[in-house]
């Protein structure tokens, strides 16, 4: 197993602009079409999740809410793009817990995650699962850890960027691990998954869903789930 709770995948709040709440204070919401914001590229469990809340919100509600997505720097570039729209409670962003650590790892940030958004709802809670290409000569996480020890630094991780969850999964697992592994930083898990079933990448963490196909199909190995 993976480390438990520090290692999951947390997918954190959907979150709205700081002067969102009294904005829909003053009557009913929403008055027009809604924006999720997705801080990714698409095929992450935040793309899928945001998709399927959007598309229950569309009929639930009288406005449609559209998804859309900006990936880079960890998810930040997608947030302050929310953080500067109109503060009237049509503007969202769907992210996970990069967002919550984002100013442990840059020295600038393009807002504030304090000051300029406000939390709304934590809306899933996934487990992460630790998969290798189909040639790694490990059939199990305790032969990985063995393999990257006796080969300091040859053995690769992808994930969906500098201080995307799948970093900080992995981050703190090598630490824990005390094994040293490089990081392959892409736009996205799902490039991430195309790399390790290529057998280009070595391993990877992802959300189960992303990678259940390909692990049923054989086209890439589970190692560990958390629990």
């Amino acid at each position: 197993m993976l480390s438990p709770r520090p290692a999951r995948l947390l997918l954190a709040a959907v979150a709205c602009l700081l002067a969102a709440p009294a904005a829909l204070a003053q009557g009913a919401w929403p008055t027009k079409t809604v924006r999720i914001m997705v801080p990714f590229a698409p095929g992450a469990l935040t793309d899928v999740a945001a998709r399927a809340i959007a598309q229950e919100l569309s009929q639930q509600l009288p406005q449609q809410f559209v998804v859309e997505n900006r990936g880079g720097a960890g998810g930040t570039l997608g947030t302050a793009e929310v953080a500067k729209a109109a503060p009237d409670g049509h503007t969202l962003v769907f992210t996970d817990s990069s967002y919550m650590i984002s100013a442990a790892l840059y020295s600038k940030l393009p807002c504030d995650p304090l000051k300029d958004l406000v939390p709304v709802t934590l809306a899933v809670e996934a487990p992460a699962i630790m998969v290798a290409r189909p040639g790694l000569p490990a059939q199990s996480l305790r032969d990985a850890v063995a393999l990257a020890k006796a080969k300091p630094r040859t053995l690769t991780y992808g994930s969906g960027g500098q201080g995307s969850s799948a970093h900080l999964a992995t981050e703190l697992f090598v630490s824990q691990s005390g094994i040293e592994l490089v990081h392959v930083p892409f736009k996205g898990v799902a490039a991430a998954l195309t790399e390790v079933v290529g057998d280009r990448i070595d391993v990877t963490v992802s959300s189960v869903g992303a990678a259940a196909g390909h692990v049923r199909s054989g086209k890439m190995r589970p190692l560990a789930i958390t629990r």
